[in-house]
């Protein structure tokens, strides 16, 4: 496997993890919703919305290193 494949390969399991981690992490947290009173439930909005903007930035570096040359 030449190193422009293994990069590519791992850079596209990265994002795989990645995003079903995150996408988990959301779902559980807004189910924990139907349990919280309303501070709570801003806090953990707040958290969820935060990670959402960090995947998104994470995944657009993955995109941008696939896109360098190797």
């Amino acid at each position: 496997m030449s190193r422009v494949a293994e990069r590519d390969f791992v850079l596209g399991e990265l994002g795989k993890v990645f995003e079903f981690d995150s996408t988990v992490q959301s779902i559980s947290e807004l189910t924990n919703l139907q349990t919280q009173d309303l501070t709570e439930v801003s806090m953990i909005l707040v958290n969820v919305m935060k990670k959402q903007k960090r995947a998104a930035e994470l995944l657009s570096l993955i995109q941008k290193l696939r896109a360098m040359p190797y």
